[in-house]
């Protein structure tokens, strides 16, 4: 069997193009308030501006909290495929051994192999749901400042 298919590189090349949106936007967000202050700053400042200023800055944040949780509903989406696709391939495995390994083994194989899977989860949760993004928008703002 294939570890990777097209539907997950899909996915993932999907949840990267989502993550650098998502970023994109957290980061450019401030420059439409930065905006609306200077406008004010400035005099008697035109209320169209300013209305476009809030609104560009609100729908940047929008879109980028939207996209951040679009990419963590498909990051769940591979995680869960592929935590099903490696459960598969032991539970085939574990049926292939042959019969004296079952005779003196112990049932903490199976609790270890368990163990593992649940590790092997939460392992990719914390790097693509949590390291991936606040990693993506250190280098980001490394390149603005």
């Amino acid at each position: 069997m294939k570890m990777v298919d097209k539907d997950m590189k899909r996915i993932l090349l999907n949840s990267c193009l989502l993550i650098a949106a998502s970023k994109g936007l957290s980061v450019a967000s401030p420059w439409f308030l930065k905006g609306v202050i200077d406008a004010m700053s400035i005099g008697t400042p035109d209320p169209t501006m300013l209305w476009l200023g809030i609104g560009a800055f609100g729908l940047t944040r929008l879109l980028s909290t939207m996209s951040g949780e679009w990419r963590m509903l498909m990051i769940t989406d591979f995680i869960s495929k592929g935590i099903r696709r490696i459960t598969f391939d032991s539970f085939t495995h574990l049926h292939a051994l042959d019969l004296n390994f079952h005779k003196t083994s112990s049932k903490n194989t199976v609790f270890a192999i368990n163990r593992a899977i649940r590790s092997i989860e939460s392992a990719l949760r914390f790097t693509l749901g949590f390291f991936t993004p606040v990693a993506v928008e250190f280098v980001l703002l490394c390149f603005v400042l």
